[in-house]
């Protein structure tokens, strides 16, 4: 046996060890640090968003809004910023997976107009609305 090629096959299975150890490790890591982006960073866009979406949250990388509503307040008199950051809020009590599995889950059941967190963030901004 050739001393060199033994010492190879042993360098390349200490490599395939170490990649097995290091990849679920930065998969934690990256997952850790994406759930721990409390403060949102608003963006204002100058295009339209799809759909009738005026803006949306998207944890943990901030909240979208398209800039003709940048100041524009909603039929119960909130504006989307307020609305978003009802989101965010939300976000933040639940945790990233749990904010995305709920809100997923109860979007495909009932869809956007009546989903629990919705209304929350839309009843929410109306109290506050009223209690200023």
């Amino acid at each position: 046996m050739d001393p060199n090629k033994i010492s190879f096959k042993t360098k390349t299975l200490t490599l395939i060890k170490k990649k097995r150890f290091v990849l679920p490790f930065f998969v934690l890591v990256l997952l850790f640090t994406l759930n721990t982006f409390k403060t949102a960073h608003v963006l204002y866009l100058p295009f339209k968003l799809p759909g009738t979406l005026m803006g949306s949250t998207i944890p943990p990388f901030g909240i979208i809004i398209h800039n003709i509503h940048k100041n524009k307040i909603d039929d119960v008199h909130c504006t989307v910023l307020e609305h978003e950051m009802w989101h965010w809020t939300q976000y933040k009590r639940m945790g990233l997976f749990s904010f995305y599995y709920n809100y997923l889950k109860e979007y495909i059941k009932s869809g956007r107009k009546n989903h629990w967190m919705e209304k929350e963030a839309r009843d929410s901004c109306f109290k506050n609305r009223l209690n200023k």
